[in-house]
């Protein structure tokens, strides 16, 4: 991640710590909806929104398959959240009676006893339907950042008027990156000896990666706000897409608004002479420092698709006390945190040392 550039010169100048308490990182998925809309006491699934502290959605999931006596598979959750945090999610599990909704935070307490992880239930109602991935809105995050210097707000006040580079996390590539070799080994030998979820893992680390690079290119080209000649538009806040029509001279301007924006293929299959098009010619030629991975989403027969250069924060603000900078925003699904922060400031992840005890 640190090869990768930034929206504004070489990158920001100040530094800081993260995590020094899961309590610094907060997150709180956000539906987008009202799940009790579509429930009544005889629908076969109970969603229950759980504040956690200390524990990772995966992990939370077993225990709760554990604890309640159903198969992994039938536990459903949106979006993954990271461990080192206080993070608030719905999960969906079957209805079970032999342990009534009440009872599933003190039955799961129980099994975390003498570890930092906690879990609340916070509320709770049947629904028609499993909980399936990706159906959140969005994430609300407070950030508090500490032993903050040489902060400059006005990277602050940019960043909520421009946005910030939509690179995929860290997170999406494993510890140490680990994922991405691991990508690259199964381009190169037997795929059929790869677990299918693995291959899923691995195939999405590679189209992240690619995409990295060419919204890194596109900063270093200075297009990253500027379409290129039959470039993809995105409609913030959706997935639409269109193709901006060059006369159109408005466009600009809803670029600088926020409305649209520029975007980047996620590799795969392009449409039949998008190669001889100005974004297309761009990105092949981005992509083609990476043949293994270029050559291997293709071979998996991976269409291609479109993910927005940018990301505007919405309701963003800040606060400075002393030493320690608060941020406060909220993220579209599928956009980072980490990516946020890497504009701002060069930070230390004081959970990657030690996770600290709740106090």
């Amino acid at each position: 991640m640190e090869a990768l550039a930034f929206a504004h010169n070489s990158g920001p100048v100040a530094t800081g710590t993260i995590k020094v308490n899961p309590q610094d990182f907060q997150v709180d998925e956000l539906l987008g909806f009202d799940p009790k809309t579509d429930g009544d006491t005889e629908c076969p699934h109970e969603w229950l929104q759980i504040k956690k502290t200390g524990i990772n959605t995966s992990y939370l999931a077993q225990v709760l398959a554990q604890s309640t006596g159903c198969k992994l598979r039938d536990v459903g959750y949106s979006g993954m959240k990271d461990r080192r945090a206080v993070t608030t999610q719905w999960f969906s599990l079957p209805v079970n009676d032999k342990v009534p909704t009440a009872d599933i935070a003190n039955v799961v307490s129980k099994e975390l006893q003498g570890t930092q992880q906690s879990v609340e239930l916070l509320a709770s109602v049947r629904h028609a339907k499993k909980l399936k991935r990706g159906v959140h809105r969005k994430n609300r995050f407070k950030i508090v950042i500490r032993d903050v210097h040489g902060l400059d707000e006005s990277v602050l006040s940019r960043i909520r008027h421009q946005g910030i580079p939509n690179y995929f996390g860290s997170q999406r590539f494993g510890i140490r990156f680990a994922n991405l070799p691991k990508a690259e080994a199964m381009f190169e030998k037997d795929p059929g000896r790869v677990k299918r979820d693995q291959r899923s893992i691995y195939l999405s680390t590679a189209r992240s990666f690619l995409f990295n690079q060419i919204v890194s290119a596109r900063l270093t080209q200075g297009s990253w706000l500027r379409p290129l000649d039959a470039e993809p538009i995105n409609l913030n806040a959706s997935g639409s897409i269109f193709i901006a029509d060059p006369n159109d001279t408005g466009i600009a301007d809803r670029i600088i608004s926020g409305d649209v924006h520029t975007t980047g293929a996620m590799w795969g299959s392009p449409q039949a002479g998008q190669e001889l098009t100005e974004i297309g010619q761009f990105e092949s030629k981005v992509i083609d420092n990476w043949p293994v991975l270029r050559d291997g989403l293709l071979k998996f027969g991976l269409k291609a698709a479109r993910r927005p250069l940018r990301v505007m924060l919405e309701n963003f603000s800040w606060q400075v006390d002393r030493a320690d900078l608060e941020l406060n925003f909220e993220l579209g699904r599928g956009a980072y945190a980490t990516s946020v922060l890497r504009e701002i400031i060069s930070f230390t992840d004081a959970s990657k040392v030690n996770f600290a005890p709740v106090s």
